[in-house]
């Protein structure tokens, strides 16, 4: 895994290609977030500084928001459904001292 990116590669010593086989985090994983009105939705926020959106209903656990900071990401959590009844609110607290909310 390269450490600077999250990616696994894969490579093929006959031909020397590098393949990338899956993205995650690069480093420690700060916090989940399973969203029940959106089945298959994990969002992840991790220690990179990345915030990532999975589906996990596809086999291949498709990665399709990747949102990179330059600080390290430290918690996150949901709106309460009372504040934000769409689930579509997260906040991440940053190493920096920033809170930032996404929607």
């Amino acid at each position: 895994q390269d450490v600077r990116n999250g990616v696994v590669w894969k490579l093929d010593m006959t031909s020397g290609k590098c393949v990338p086989v899956t993205q995650s985090h690069a480093k420690e994983v700060t916090g989940v977030v399973v969203l029940s009105q959106y089945p298959g939705l994990v969002v992840s926020s991790g220690i990179d500084g990345t915030l990532r959106a999975f589906n996990l209903t596809c086999d291949e656990h498709a990665l399709f928001m990747d949102r990179r900071g330059n600080s390290k990401i430290t918690c996150m959590t949901a709106a309460p459904l009372a504040v934000d009844g769409e689930q579509r609110v997260l906040s991440c607290g940053y190493h920096d001292g920033v809170v930032r909310t996404f929607a």
